[in-house]
């Protein structure tokens, strides 16, 4: 069997990368149009309420649920007044899945909560699932810029020990929206890691 692939992508020129002031203004139009988001963990084999200042801070271990609901503005009908429409909402659900998640957390979520969700919102629901470090603009943007990913789950993360080190690398690809904060191995060779 002679099997062939395509590669001229690995040979094309990169995108450019956004300027500042346009990934800012992306980010303000997205986040305007946020009406809420709601965040949930895997804990054991039900998703629970992230607390406020856990939001923006992931664990590769773990997988996360963030219910978000979107303005959408009402259209007129021929004839009808704009200001007589009513605006309209739609919610998306953006499940992320660490990096050394099981994929437990996504079997989980498609036959428990997103059964419950598909039920209250019916047509209005739309299911995104991403992996570590492959999410879209529009999902990182509603962290304002405070994406940080741990090594390990959040049972262990959340003791902090006295004394015991951490290393972060700052990572971003193509604009300041896909800026991430990763935890990293802490090994000296990792200090002057932009030389390698």
């Amino acid at each position: 069997m002679d099997m062939k692939t395509d590669l001229s992508a690995l040979f094309m020129p990169r995108q450019p990368p956004m300027d500042i002031h346009e990934a800012e203004t992306l980010m303000c139009d997205w986040n305007d149009d946020l009406e809420a988001m709601e965040s949930f963990v895997l804990e054991g084999k039900r998703f629970v309420r992230l607390p406020d200042n856990e939001v923006g801070l992931f664990y590769n271990n773990e997988c996360y649920v963030f219910l978000c609901r979107y303005w959408v503005p009402g259209e007129p009908e021929e004839g009808e007044n704009e200001e007589e429409v009513p605006d309209d909402y739609k919610c998306t659900v953006y499940f992320w899945q660490g990096r050394n998640a099981s994929n437990m957390g996504w079997l989980t979520f498609t036959f428990s909560l997103q059964k419950k969700l598909e039920a209250k919102f019916g047509d209005k629901l739309e299911v995104q699932r991403t992996h570590q470090q492959q999410e879209n603009l529009k999902f990182m943007s509603h962290f304002k810029r405070r994406f940080v990913i741990k090594n390990g789950s959040r049972s262990k993360g959340t003791v902090s020990t006295c004394g015991e080190a951490e290393l972060f690398q700052l990572r971003s690809n193509g604009s300041i929206i896909a800026t991430r904060c990763i935890q990293i191995g802490v090994t000296a060779s990792a200090l002057n890691s932009c030389f390698w």
